[in-house]
């Protein structure tokens, strides 16, 4: 190879190593504009709630009593979406370590239904998991792998426009690389989960007849969650990916199948030696 060629090499790494880092900035930019946007518009409920306040507009105390409180409420709600972005981002950062140690699956779905369970039937769904007791441990921080299946349940029951359904949840081992496998099934399309800066969904709740409540539109959207859900099972050596599916019944498994109208969230772990 003469000088010209590898010259040519190192211009056209040049350039691609250049495309890939604006493709970078660009995207940070575009997460920051999410970031802000759907953090400013809870909070811009916040403020049109407590001029309703201020400017004497409530009928009866009753009222500015019952605006208060749901205002309080929403505020601790927009503390816990920010208190998740910032432990999201430590973690990505390295500032905060995560707690590894050996998961059992039963145990981990165990718990998980010890949580979720009220507020899922709160929604009229139900769960349905599966998991072999032969599945290896997987390593990883228990808690933080908790964090990311409520985080998604919640999301989807938030959002689907289905009255009733099931949540299911599988576990598999992949006997080509070893890895166990869990696939969520949720109960909306996949669209839902891509990130872009949509029309305001909260500013219909701005209108003074709409205030009352607002604590209850007080969530981080699907599509912001899947971002720190992806960082977070990243850091934690697994990869997540999702698709549209639903997971069909066989004799002894749960099998993905197509379904536009559900997600399924599938995770991979490294399996514990």
């Amino acid at each position: 190879m003469n000088d010209l060629e590898q010259l040519q090499q190192e211009n056209e790494a040049l350039t691609l190593a250049l495309q890939a880092q604006q493709e970078i900035n660009h995207y940070k930019q575009f997460f920051l504009a999410h970031v802000a946007h759907e953090l400013r518009s809870p909070l811009s409920s916040l403020i049109s709630l407590q001029l309703l306040i201020l400017h004497d507009l409530c009928e009866t105390p009753a009222e500015e009593k019952e605006f208060l409180t749901d205002a309080n409420l929403a505020a601790k709600k927009l503390l816990t979406m920010i208190d998740d972005l910032v432990t999201v981002a430590k973690i990505d950062y390295g500032k905060i370590n995560l707690d590894y140690c050996p998961i059992a699956i039963t145990d981990l779905f165990a718990e998980l239904n010890h949580t979720i369970k009220l507020p899922v039937e709160n929604h009229n769904f139900k769960l349905d998991f599966f998991s072999s007791n032969s599945l290896p441990l997987i390593n990883g921080d228990r808690q933080k792998i908790l964090w990311v299946l409520r985080n998604l349940i919640d999301r989807s029951l938030k959002i689907s426009s289905d009255k009733s359904g099931i949540v299911k949840l599988a576990a598999t081992i992949d006997r080509d690389s070893s890895k166990v496998r869990l696939i969520l099934q949720l109960p909306c399309a996949p669209n839902v989960w891509q990130l872009s800066l949509a029309k305001d969904e909260l500013t219909e709740i701005l209108e003074a007849n709409r205030l009352q409540k607002i604590s209850q539109k007080f969530f981080l959207s699907p599509a912001l969650t899947w971002q720190l859900v992806q960082t977070m099972i990243e850091k934690m050596g697994g990869s997540v990916a999702y698709q549209p599916g639903d997971l069909a019944e066989s004799a002894d498994n749960h099998i993905p199948q197509n379904s536009a109208n559900q997600t399924l969230f599938v995770f991979s772990f490294p399996s514990v030696n």
